[in-house]
């Protein structure tokens, strides 16, 4: 008797979890606003000088590449490959047309940098690569990283069939989003509050986009298994 309840609980219990996640997410990115909008706390600036003292030299040289690959040209040329490679190699253009609008709400980073004005690392506090005249919350190359990569890990999920490669490429695509907040802490141009900021809003359009490409991918497949039944009428 119990059966029922018990299967429409296990049913319920994914969805749930996919609607707080990005609940959560929300909720710390805004947390992470307010608190951006005071004194950067002792805790902080302690964490940013233990990244910048334990990193050996070729942690340096990643960090200055991945602050490379998030300026322009670059990005926009990394972007613009990914989707091309998923329109005519992997032939799904609606997953193209989806990781283009993702990479284009990088262009939420200096509105909500302008919102928040929080201050970039002060250089008699921590070590500072180069001067930077923008606001610091959220780190735009985190936000874009986490949009590219983000995205582009669910497009491996929908194009490549084997297994192996798949996970690999999505761990790739995960290292290089964990890379990127590194490289801006390592560099002095963000706090680790900025990064971890870029990552959750980041991560919160990530999920919107693909809740909105399942429901525009849903009708298309009904109407696929429409056709073959009909298919299977006519021939019967």
């Amino acid at each position: 008797m119990d059966e029922e309840p018990r299967a429409a609980s296990r049913a319920l219990a994914p969805r749930t979890l996919f609607l707080a996640w990005p609940l959560a997410a929300g909720a710390g990115f805004l947390a992470l606003a307010l608190y951006g909008t005071g004194p950067t706390s002792s805790v902080e600036i302690e964490l940013t000088r233990a990244v910048q003292a334990a990193d050996p030299a070729p942690a340096r040289w990643s960090a200055e590449f991945m602050t490379a690959l998030g300026n322009e040209p670059w990005f926009s040329l990394l972007a613009f490959s990914a989707v091309a490679a998923i329109f005519f190699w992997a032939r799904r253009p609606s997953l193209a047309a989806f990781l283009a609008v993702a990479v284009g709400l990088r262009a939420l980073s200096p509105v909500l940098k302008a919102i928040v004005d929080r201050p970039r690392p002060d250089a008699q506090v921590v070590e500072v690569a180069s001067t930077l005249g923008s606001p610091s919350y959220p780190s735009g190359h985190v936000l874009g990283a986490t949009l590219l990569f983000g995205f582009a890990m669910y497009c491996a999920e929908r194009t490549i069939a084997a297994v192996p490669l798949r996970r690999a490429v999505q761990g790739g695509l995960l290292a290089l989003i964990v890379l990127m907040g590194h490289a801006r802490v390592e560099l002095g141009h963000h706090w680790p509050s900025d990064v971890l900021g870029g990552w959750l809003v980041g991560a919160l359009l990530v999920a919107a986009l693909i809740w909105a490409h399942r429901r525009w991918e849903r009708p298309a497949q009904v109407d696929a298994v429409a056709a073959a039944d009909d298919l299977e009428r006519s021939m019967s």
